[in-house]
C-alpha cells in the first residue's frame, strides 16, 4: 500500500517506534518531549529491496 501511494505521488505521514521502517522512507523526524529533536534522510527502498536514487 505504501509503495503504491508513493508511486502515485502521495505524501504519507507515519508514526512508529519501529526503526526498520526507516528503510522505506525519504525522511525521519525524531521527536523528544513533543518537539523535533532531529531529522535525517531515510534510505527509501522499493518492494524488492533496491534503493532509490
Amino acid at each position: 500500500l505504501l509503495t503504491a501511494m508513493a508511486r502515485a505521488g502521495r505524501t504519507v505521514l507515519m508514526v512508529t517506534h519501529e526503526r526498520d521502517v526507516s528503510a522505506y522512507v525519504d525522511r525521519v523526524i525524531t521527536l523528544a518531549d513533543g518537539r523535533v529533536a532531529g531529522q535525517v534522510a531515510g534510505t527509501r527502498r522499493d518492494a524488492s529491496g533496491g534503493a532509490h536514487a
